[in-house]
């Protein structure tokens, strides 16, 4: 052979052999395994998991928003906010958008990085490789491992472009006790799990989807064509919502009991739309299943909208949130028209429908749901109620329960358009029901039997059907220097008022067993918690 032929022949047995090596040749006992990106995944609502991409059926997934909830709550006086829950389900609509050949539904921007990591039969960590969305892969991008053993494959990423965060998280130990560790709760973690296979020799190709582990809420808020001017700004939060949370590594599970709670929930960021009069925000809310439970809740802490700006609104609470589901959360800002009356014209003030109540769990004033409901027990001066769950018998014992001083009916949504009513405004109503003879009262239930008995204003029967049109005042009776006896509950009404000639500023309303007991009392015991009604401050 020629000189020439020899070199050729070393060359072509060099290749071979590396070929080999390499494990693309049956007979050398190795598997080579091909990883190609599939896409990503999402929870859905219905059917807890839908494909985002199926590569396998040459269809492109479409979002198809399915109604959850809705939900009303005031903005303030002159709006409110229509908020519609939704969820983002995935439709495989391969009739309508062929995929071209390679093509990838995703909702990853090209250079993402993702990484995989092989376990042994064991579970002991063997290696591990990262990878680029959108990055054409070369022979080093693949596993090769012993055929016919069982091997566990692991991806996970955290949406970004930066390999250093994949390695913040990166899991240690073996597979059954291995966590992804502080996971940030605002990134987009995904995680995918081939469980253990074993694999022939040659090729095998494995299709990596990620799975979205947190949730995502894109929140679209919009003034209404009857609503006029801009909105200018909005802040608001979702909780609950964990900062840091660590992750088990075989089968891609939160630990939410032990995670680091964001006392400010996920910051909801909203970006002004051209037009300015709509805004939207995408957010990660990590979180167990809220589905339930009470739910979630959106706060908005603050929006102006053309100057006019609102602080204390109504959280939109109940959100049923599934972690790993993709959601859309529209508010829409539409002018504020009650149903029916607001209040009862009567003697010279304008009076609540019901007595004051106060939600501890979100923070909110406002009144019962009829006047024949029960409020809650106001010690005179304090902005808080009585506390029933504790011994609480008299006024700031224990110390602070009962919050600041001052008039808790300036607190109802919109502040300052209700106050606490004077001796004057009762002895009004005790001057017109009682100019007729017998005076123009009743007493007896609300509605029927089984409801709360008062005294009805302007009638000497009892009203019937019409007995929403009609000023009643509920027999709460009161809590007198003790921290959990009512007295006279259903035989008397007691209600606070205010009196600026009277040493303390307070006296109270009495209504009593029989249509001739409606009057001021002549004193009040400042360690007891009556009923409030409120009156229009204008």
């Amino acid at each position: 052979m020629t000189r020439l032929n020899y070199l050729l022949l070393a060359v072509i047995t060099t290749i071979v052999l590396s070929c080999s090596k390499k494990g693309d040749n049956p007979g050398d006992g190795i598997a080579t395994i091909n990883m190609k990106f599939g896409g990503t995944e999402i929870i859905d609502v219905n059917n807890r998991m839908e494909k985002q991409s199926n590569i396998s059926s040459g269809s492109i997934g479409h979002l198809s928003s399915q109604p959850i909830q809705h939900i009303e709550i005031p903005l303030n006086a002159n709006y409110k906010i229509v908020a519609t829950l939704t969820s983002d389900r995935v439709i495989h609509a391969k009739d309508k958008k062929p995929q071209t050949k390679g093509s990838v539904e995703s909702d990853l921007p090209l250079g993402t990085k993702y990484r995989i990591i092989a376990y042994d039969a064991s579970g002991a960590f063997r290696e591990y490789k990262d990878y680029t969305v959108g990055a054409a892969l070369t022979s080093e991008d693949s596993f090769r491992v012993p055929a016919g053993q069982n091997y566990t494959f692991v991806a996970y990423s955290v949406g970004t472009m930066e390999i250093s965060d994949l390695d913040d998280i990166m899991p240690s130990g073996n597979f059954n006790t291995a966590r992804f560790n502080n996971v940030d709760g605002n990134k987009h973690f995904m995680y995918y799990i081939k469980p253990a296979s074993s694999y022939s020799e040659g090729l095998t190709t494995l299709n990596i989807v990620l799975k979205h582990v947190f949730s995502q809420i894109k929140t679209v808020i919009t003034l209404d064509n009857a609503v006029p001017g801009n909105l200018e700004t909005i802040g608001a939060m979702i909780k609950p919502h964990l900062n840091k949370v660590n992750i088990n590594v075989d089968g891609a599970i939160p630990d939410y009991t032990n995670g680091t709670v964001s006392g400010s929930g996920a910051n909801v960021d909203f970006i002004n739309a051209s037009n300015n009069r709509s805004a939207e925000a995408n957010t990660i809310v990590t979180a167990a299943d809220q589905t339930s439970t009470g739910g979630g809740g959106l706060i908005i802490t603050n929006i102006s909208i053309s100057g006019e700006s609102s602080t204390q609104v109504p959280p939109v609470n109940g959100l049923k949130i599934i972690p790993g589901g993709r959601y859309t959360l529209t508010l829409n800002v539409k002018q504020f028209t009650p149903d029916g009356p607001t209040d009862i014209d009567y003697g010279d003030a304008k009076w609540a429908l019901a007595n004051l109540v106060y939600n501890s769990s979100t923070g909110l004033y406002g009144f019962a749901p009829t006047s024949g409901d029960y409020g809650d027990y106001w010690f005179p001066g304090y902005t808080l109620p009585k506390r029933l769950d504790i011994s609480n018998p008299n006024p700031d014992s224990p110390g602070g329960v009962n919050g600041e001083n001052g008039d808790p009916c300036t607190l109802v949504l919109p502040l300052g358009a209700w106050r606490l009513p004077t001796e004057a405004e009762y002895r009004s109503i005790v001057r017109v029901s009682g100019q007729p003879f017998p005076p123009l009262r009743y007493i007896g239930p609300y509605n029927g039997s089984g409801t709360n008995t008062g005294m009805f204003l302007d009638t000497n029967t009892h009203p019937g059907t019409e007995y929403e049109k009609y000023l009643f005042f509920v027999y709460g009776g009161s809590y007198n220097d003790n921290p959990s006896s009512v007295t006279q509950r259903g035989t008397t009404g007691y209600y606070l008022c205010s009196s600026p000639t009277y040493p303390g500023g307070y006296k109270m309303m009495q209504f009593g067993n029989n249509i001739n007991t409606a009057e001021v009392a002549s004193s009040i015991n400042p360690k007891s918690a009556m009923q409030i009604r409120c009156v229009r401050s204008n």
